[in-house]
């Protein structure tokens, strides 16, 4: 049996389905339906079970798919234009949707790759999903088209805040999709570093990101990423590959290591800094667990250890 927010969502987005114009949104219902998610116990494994405790705004929202785009052979991007009224002050950098589809029972959950600057300025939010059997996801692949609607509901404690965390130091590290909120991440620190960037050149305010991935195919946003680190003051990047070698390697401008993100290579990145960063991970439960180890290790405190799992 569906709960009752799964239900209350698959309403209106049949709504969706059938009227021209942008339904109402219940928000008694949505919020009486987390309550009672929050009641049950722990039977699945799906995305609302898991993230049951964490934050989630009471505001849930319409949005339209209006691009998408072929990341690389696994991960296809969807651009969607949010509707009228949602666009200020609804999710800082680094957080999640979950994302009711119409004619789908699974609610999927799906970080968001753009920066709040650009659903502020422009409505629109952004995602890089992998393919999957997961129906949310298998839908993005195989269904989704330009105008497919879709109810989205912004929620997640883990996130960056650029001006409560102005004078800090940050080190990015993501692999595979994890690279979504420490994009946005990435994107929403260079926003505001690019604001005054005299003050925070002279400051050495520094910025890192470690991005690993399986393939040089799967590495996404690759350009985006240097360009902003040329763009944005002292902000450096370094890729990752972790199952291909140079010799199978297509000639690109940009500058890859071979192998994983070493215990040598984190200490060499953590003593750059002037001072302890601030650490930010995204990727699969295995790859953060042996991550955050070698940061321990290298004695930085967990409070600067930030991570989100996916799986």
């Amino acid at each position: 049996m569906l709960c009752k927010f799964t239900r209350n969502c698959l309403r209106l987005a049949r709504r969706l389905d059938c009227k021209s114009k942008e339904p109402k949104v219940n928000k008694r219902a949505h919020m009486q339906a987390w309550s009672e998610i929050r009641q049950k116990s722990d039977k699945t494994r799906d995305h609302l079970t898991r993230t049951k405790h964490s934050f989630r705004q009471e505001q849930i929202m319409n949005a339209t798919v209006v691009d998408i785009e072929k990341l690389s052979p696994t991960v296809r991007g969807i651009k969607m234009s949010v509707s009228t009224g949602y666009q200020n002050g609804n999710f800082k950098a680094g957080q999640w949707v979950d994302m009711t589809i119409p004619g789908i029972s699974t609610v999927g959950g799906f970080s968001i790759c753009s920066c709040p600057n650009d659903l502020e300025q422009h409505g629109i939010l952004e995602f890089a999903v992998k393919y999957s059997d997961h129906p949310p996801a298998k839908w993005i692949h195989e269904q989704c088209h330009v105008g497919s609607t879709v109810i989205l509901c912004f929620g997640g404690d883990f996130y960056h805040d650029p001006v409560a965390e102005r004078d800090e130091h940050l080190l990015l590290i993501s692999a595979g999709v994890g690279i979504n909120p420490i994009y946005s991440i990435l994107r929403e620190r260079s926003a505001f570093l690019r604001q005054d960037p005299q003050r925070y050149s002279d400051n050495k305010i520094s910025t890192m990101l470690l991005y690993c991935a399986r393939t040089a195919e799967e590495l996404l946003f690759k350009d985006e990423i240097q360009h902003i680190c040329r763009v944005t003051p002292n902000t450096e990047y370094e890729l990752f590959v972790t199952q291909e070698n140079k010799l199978q390697q297509i000639e690109d401008e940009i500058p890859i290591h071979y192998g994983r993100i070493s215990q040598d290579h984190l200490q060499r990145t953590v003593n750059s800094f002037q001072k302890s960063p601030l650490c930010y991970i995204c990727g699969p439960p295995g790859f953060i667990d042996a991550t955050v180890v070698k940061l321990e290790n290298l004695g930085l405190h967990s409070d600067n250890v930030k991570y989100e799992k996916w799986w």
